[in-house]
């Protein structure tokens, strides 16, 4: 029809003055999914996209801290590269929710005054010089001191970074052998002292009051899992920040086991004065998908897996308990740390774009148990091979990996594993907007979409099947009249590659578009004319 035509033109037209390539459409599939999005249904707002464990610069500068990292290799940065990466990382990629990771001894190698109601503060270590001698120990080597997250977060708040969470990746020895001493009448005040000493200088040194305090990084590993020494823990250190008059909320329990999470949770909750300092639920995924994207990829294999079963009951039971508490309690849930290591997926044999697939599953399925917040692990890292096990540990989950000469940084890159598959969700999604309902008639065909504070309706499609599908979205209720619609499709061979979207019929905003086998798009409907593919120059790797 004549009126299909001209619009189907002017869409593509549209895109091309955003400079957006556009390819041929392809020859019609012999499958067709409807897909219904309702923009006037909005569900969990989310709070954002990002990365867990992120462990500054200076760890790189100094080398040998963790397997891959050869003994006499070190990835010295310049304070552009630094800046540029960071920039890309929250502005192009979408990490607007970042843990900053304290490693031990950190800012308080010894006791400082063994007085936990007073600070001295001249006894805190600040600063860490990379160059000082290495320890045999490589985990040693990730000390650093918190001028070097002022550093960071001056350059990544600006860039749109907002929820950041200050994390413990671990305690001085000193200290956690007091927590671990029921008998230490002054354990909890120990802590509180040190957690707070951290906060109180990133807001005195740059004007920086964190959003968000873990208590500890995966505190399950270690232990600490009774009700009763959490209740005192979380009551010691939400005294002590509001005595120091910090606004910081406490993110807890960030369990490895998420199972283990949940009733250690609901007790906490249930507590009036410990639910007063608590800002987000937090947990991670490793008991229920092992460190890796095969579960993910199995049950969006077959439809009746795809939303029922044993497997994704393991997957996203958990998290679903996990909402379903922030709902309770007017709190979020996040899942904070998720990656994939290189022993799964080297014995299983995954191509990069098995681990991309299933990691775009996993952010979906995340989202659709209710989670408003889902982190990677480790912002930047390298690119190397783990010799542990003589495979890449670019898989694992990093959204920039750098290379070097030897001593100073000589390029870096994005993965199209983590980096752009995150992109898929948080480049058009930000925090303070909403999940909004939407399904697909093709269990294979998953769908989240999204309506954004700039009046735009996201919606991320992944086709699992192994045959390209011709796609036809129902845009209900958008937040505004859409004026231009375009997508970004990644697969084996591309990565965030403008890809065209028609109008069908424009007053019904009925659209269509055809999904290569095994690929992942997003497609973009604006009231005004978007630049949706990223930045020239990229390397995508």
């Amino acid at each position: 029809m004549p009126g299909m035509k001209n619009a189907a033109a002017t869409i593509i037209i549209g895109l091309l003055a955003c400079g957006c390539r556009v390819h041929p459409p392809a020859p019609p599939p012999g499958r067709t999914v409807r897909v219904h999005i309702d923009g006037s249904h909005p569900l969990q707002q989310i709070d954002g996209f990002g990365s867990s464990a992120f462990g500054g610069f200076t760890m790189f500068e100094r080398g040998h801290c963790d397997a891959e990292f050869a003994k006499g290799v070190t990835y010295k940065t310049t304070p552009a590269q630094r800046a540029a990466m960071i920039t890309t990382a929250v502005r192009d990629l979408g990490v607007t929710h970042l843990r900053l990771w304290i490693s031990p001894p950190g800012i308080e190698p010894v006791n400082d005054n063994d007085d936990p109601a007073v600070m001295d503060w001249d006894r805190y270590v600040w600063t860490e010089d990379p160059d000082k001698p290495l320890a045999d120990r490589p985990q040693l080597n990730r000390s650093y001191g918190l001028r070097e997250w002022g550093d960071l977060l001056t350059v990544a708040v600006p860039a749109g970074l907002k929820n950041w969470i200050v994390t413990p990746g671990g305690v001085p020895a000193w200290l956690q052998h007091r927590l671990k001493n029921p008998r230490d009448p002054q354990r909890f005040d120990e802590y509180a002292e040190w957690a707070a000493a951290h906060l109180v200088y990133l807001k005195k040194t740059f004007a920086l009051e964190a959003p968000y305090w873990s208590m500890f990084n995966e505190p399950d590993v270690l232990g600490f899992k009774d009700p009763a020494f959490w209740l005192d823990w979380v009551k010691t250190t939400g005294r002590r920040f509001r005595r120091e008059g910090l606004a910081t909320r406490i993110m807890l329990p960030d369990f490895m086991n998420v199972y283990a999470a949940v009733p250690l949770t609901r007790t906490i909750l249930a507590d009036e004065e410990a639910r007063s300092y608590v800002g987000a639920l937090a947990y991670h995924h490793y008991r229920s998908s092992f460190d890796d994207p095969q579960p993910f990829l199995n049950i969006t294999s077959r439809p009746a897996t795809a939303d029922a079963g044993r497997v994704y009951e393991r997957l996203t039971g958990g998290a679903r308990a996990m909402a379903e508490l922030g709902r309770q309690y007017g709190l979020p849930a996040w899942q904070t740390e998720t990656a994939y290591y290189p022993k799964p997926l080297k014995d299983k044999k995954l191509s990069a774009w098995d681990v991309a697939r299933g990691r775009a599953n996993e952010i979906h399925y995340e989202l659709l148990s209710g989670a408003s917040a889902v982190e990677g692990m480790l912002m930047i890292w390298i690119d190397a091979i783990d010799p542990r096990y003589d495979y890449t540990v670019r898989l694992t989950g990093h959204h920039i990996v750098m290379d070097t000469d030897g001593t100073h940084v000589t390029g870096w890159a994005v993965t199209r594993d983590c980096g752009a598959i995150f992109a898929h969700y948080a480049r058009f999604v930000r925090p303070g907007d909403h999940r909004v309902a939407a399904e697909s008639d093709d269990p294979l065909v998953r769908v989240t979409a999204f309506a954004t504070q700039a009046h735009r309706c996201v919606a991320v499609l992944i086709n699992n099947a192994d045959v390209p599908v011709r796609v036809l979205p129902q845009l209900n209720d958008p937040p505004r009249k859409p004026r231009f619609v375009g997508g970004l499709l990644s697969d084996a061979t591309r990565t965030l590659a403008a890809h065209p979207v028609n109008a069908v019929e424009q007053g019904r905003r009925q659209y269509e578009c055809t999904l290569p086998a095994s690929s992942v798009c997003t497609i973009v409907w604006s009231p005004q004319r978007e630049e949706l593919t990223l930045p020239r120059g990229l390397v995508f790797r």
